[in-house]
């Protein structure tokens, strides 16, 4: 995926994705021609600048590469941009991208989530890991987990895991069948701007940095003060955006086998 915040117009974007594909897009105006009911030589001059897209067509390219909501919305702002007339024009859709080129960094507007948490809800599933992690436990190999397995592998009481496992039976994000339990919806997400946030954080921090002196061979655990420019810093700052992207589709499709952690932290140092 090529990073569209980073760019300040629309032909550049949709340049640059066609050459990040393989055999540098070999194909693909033709493909877009078609999508759109349009010669591809049409296509060739939208691309260097001699003609423009309207908005019908710019909202099927941007459905057509696979661009989500707030991607398709920075991407038809930068068109109407370029389709403005005068100065005062441009400057208004200007704020507009920046705005949106803001909320990028809420990954909450990025990531897929099949829950949405009522307020009382986070404040109970984000006071501790094992709500989280038990959940998880309870995907592994799609066989469920007893209640035996569950106080065994997180050195729970009894009645420390049956009320974790009250209350994600509940909440619907898992489902019990007999004497087992499975997971229910897959994805649930924070907003960086939840007062809950910081103890979500914390939670897995303070539980990866237990472990952080038996770390094993197949793990990674890295660390990386470094300096660089603002520009450089916002670039590799939706290059990760990206990456989570992408990560987060793996995981949506994979096989549960085994329970991770993924923290990542990109902060500038005061």
């Amino acid at each position: 995926m090529v990073a569209i915040f980073k760019f300040d117009n629309s032909r550049e974007f949709l340049r640059a994705y066609i050459d990040s594909l393989p055999k540098k897009g070999w194909g693909e105006i033709q493909r877009w021609a078609e999508h759109l009911d349009l010669q591809a030589s049409y296509i060739s001059q939208v691309l260097s600048g001699s003609k423009t897209f309207n908005m019908d067509q710019g909202l099927k390219i941007a459905k057509h590469l696979g661009l989500i909501e707030i991607e398709i919305d920075f991407l038809m702002m930068l068109m109407e941009k370029e389709r403005a007339g005068s100065h005062e024009t441009k400057k208004y859709f200007d704020e507009k991208l920046k705005v949106i080129k803001s909320q990028s960094g809420d990954l909450s507007r990025r990531l897929p989530k099949d829950r949405v948490f009522s307020e009382v809800e986070k404040s109970v599933f984000y006071s501790s890991w094992h709500y989280s992690a038990i959940r998880l436990f309870c995907s592994l190999s799609g066989k469920g987990k007893n209640l035996e397995d569950i106080t065994k592998r997180f050195n729970l009481k009894r009645i420390e895991a049956l009320h974790v496992l009250d209350f994600l039976c509940d909440s619907g994000l898992c489902v019990k069948k007999g004497d087992s339990y499975f997971v229910g919806s897959q994805q649930t997400h924070l907003e960086s701007s939840s007062p809950h946030i910081h103890r979500h954080r914390q939670n897995w921090r303070v539980k990866t940095l237990s472990q952080i002196e038996t770390t094993q061979p197949e793990e990674l655990v890295f660390s990386a003060p470094f300096s660089v420019s603002q520009a450089d810093f916002e670039i590799l700052r939706e290059e990760l955006s990206l990456f989570l992207e992408a990560f987060f589709r793996k995981v949506k499709q994979t096989d549960p086998e085994e329970m991770a952690v993924l923290n990542i932290d990109l902060m500038k140092l005061r």
